[in-house]
């Protein structure tokens, strides 16, 4: 039985290099053309020491709401059965991330429950989110992190669950 890694790689062809690429939001980009072999290491060597491992574009979009309203990084990918999207142990909060494709179908999403609720009886609190959720509803989803987390201003910044009116005062 043979490993094999997942890992990106660099291609060079009568094309020119391909660059791998960092931005400031966290983003990763692979794009053709000027920089050179150099350039194209560098950014290959950026992008493999990211510690957050992540199997979707809507998991890199929750990585980028986590970094804007300055949530703490979580563990991803975290556990074996069931393997959870994002971790914070030490909070005992789980956020799962549910696109789609991934969950449409009838056994995928019977599983999403089975899990949910073996990880909310040994005492986690899971929080889950579609890509609307993620992209349209970033702030409230911001909010619910922070306040599940029972993260710190600290952690924060000037952000805060509060700011964003979570948890909803009763009228």
């Amino acid at each position: 039985m043979s490993e094999t890694l997942d890992l990106p790689v660099v291609l060079l062809s009568h094309r020119g290099p391909v660059s791998f690429e960092v931005d400031a939001d966290g983003d990763r980009t692979v794009t053709r053309g000027a920089g050179g072999l150099v350039t194209a290491l560098t950014g290959l060597t950026a992008y493999l020491d990211d510690p957050t491992i992540t199997q979707s574009a809507l998991e890199d979009r929750f990585l980028r709401l986590c970094r804007r309203y300055r949530i703490p990084t979580p563990v991803t990918q975290h556990g074996r059965k069931p393997r959870v999207d994002f971790a914070w142990p030490d909070r005992r909060l789980i956020v799962e991330v549910d696109g789609w494709q991934a969950h449409r179908t009838r056994v995928a999403f019977q599983d999403d429950r089975t899990n949910t609720n073996r990880l909310q009886l040994a005492g986690n609190v899971v929080l889950r989110y579609t890509w609307d959720d993620v992209r349209i509803r970033h702030a409230e989803v911001a909010a619910q992190v922070l306040y599940a987390g029972k993260f710190s201003s600290t952690h924060s910044g000037p952000i805060s669950a509060r700011r964003y009116g979570w948890p909803p005062t009763s009228t």
